[in-house]
């Protein structure tokens, strides 16, 4: 019986444990789903053979882009994140997994980060499987703001020591089956019903299996990890996600999610494009061209969106962090529908005072040959929680 087909209660949510957290690898990969207002972008990977030790005399791929697909979806179909017309949607995934034409029908999909709750905790060494999932019950009826008959709860340990959030450092979680180890740490997430099973109905009745609901923040932190590798693993990592509706901006200190600000976002701002903004008092030792200044767009109502946003973030974080400098982006990436507006890098970037990079999250995957690479360039920026979640079982 599939956990969102059990009863609720204390019991059930004991039932419900295991719903985020994958426990066991399987063969193939996850098709990752990713419900965006109005557009479902789906992505499918393959796992590659690794080259014998001796001959791998440069960078080789670990996982291959297998196929994806990216289809608008009828006007109100998904709002703010939230699927308000489910048989239309379940008739685009349907036609999409058609299109890709993948023999695995398993799927992952995610809630947005302001529909899950997390929570870091520790418990003593040594406890069972039963006995952490007593305490990670008991934690939930006290800690949460929901009652246990709400949501989906599910927790899974983790390694190291992490100063800034209680986790492990780039350690992924623990996914084996009834495992138990001398790591105290656990996180838990939790989840309302309504937003994991207007998902899971949605693919269900596309013909699809549900293995595992995901939350964007800990999708976006693991792929994170390989989007900015080449940053100090204690840099302040900013994340914009711009869509035409739901967008986001997202901060990661040390490779570990912070805080996330959610806001509904008009594409119609882009046209401001050729308005002169101000530049705020975060940008630093950055100089327009006079010829640049020209011929590039300012974007200065979407500079002015992104910093009231980023304001708003850094607010959310202040009480846990050392300083407001540490917190000052060392790198900003940007995703979405919208991040190849042409010059929309420079003029972030203008008003950020850091590199602002498009994201390009098969940056480390290999292509399937018969893929035009210039399509899956131009498509990458879109595609990137999707991505993260076609990666959910990799090691």
């Amino acid at each position: 019986m599939r956990r969102w087909d059990i009863g609720v209660g204390r019991a059930a949510a004991k039932a419900m444990i295991r719903f985020f957290f994958q426990r066991f690898q399987r063969p193939k990969l996850l098709l990752g789903v990713d419900f965006a207002d109005g557009q479902l972008r789906i992505v499918a990977l393959r796992r590659l053979k690794r080259a014998a030790k001796g001959h791998l005399k440069q960078w080789s791929p670990e996982f291959e882009l297998e196929g994806y697909a990216v289809a608008p979806l009828p006007d109100g179909a998904v709002v703010a994140g939230r699927i308000e017309n489910g048989p239309a949607v379940s008739d685009c995934v349907q036609r999409l997994v058609s299109k890709l034409r993948m023999k695995s029908r398993r799927v992952a999909f995610a809630v947005k980060t302001s529909e899950a709750l997390l929570l870091n905790t520790l418990v003593a060494t040594g406890l069972s499987r039963r006995e952490k999932e007593d305490r990670v019950i008991a934690l939930a009826e006290t800690a949460l703001p929901y009652s246990l008959d709400e949501i989906y709860l599910d927790f899974a340990e983790t390694r190291g020591d992490d100063s800034h959030s209680g986790r492990s450092g780039h350690h992924s979680y623990d996914q084996t089956a009834e495992r138990i180890t001398d790591n105290d740490q656990i996180v838990i997430v939790a989840a309302q019903l309504e937003a994991i099973d207007s998902r899971v109905a949605v693919c269900r009745d596309a013909g699809l299996d549900v293995e595992v609901a995901d939350v964007v923040s800990l999708a976006q932190e693991r792929l994170l990890v390989q989007l900015a590798e080449d940053q100090d693993s204690m840099d302040t990592i900013l994340l914009i996600t711009l869509e035409n509706g739901l967008s986001s901006l997202a901060l990661f200190l040390g490779g570990r999610h912070l805080a996330t600000r959610e806001w509904q976002f008009d594409v119609e701002e882009l046209s401001s494009a050729s308005s002169k903004g101000q530049v705020n008092e975060l940008a630093q030792n950055y100089i327009w061209e006079d010829q640049e200044q020209q011929e590039q767009p300012d974007f200065a109502s979407v500079r002015a969106i992104i910093l009231e946003q980023l304001k708003f973030l850094l607010a959310q974080t202040m009480s846990g962090a050392p300083s407001t400098e540490v917190l000052s982006p060392s790198l900003a990436l940007l995703a979405g529908s919208e991040a190849c507006r042409e010059g929309l890098d420079l003029a972030l970037s203008a008003c950020l005072g850091c590199p602002v990079r498009v994201a390009d999250p098969f940056l480390k995957l290999g292509l399937r040959k018969d893929l035009d690479p210039a399509a899956v360039y131009r498509d990458a920026p879109t595609l990137l929680l999707a991505t993260a979640l076609a990666l959910r079982e990799a090691p």
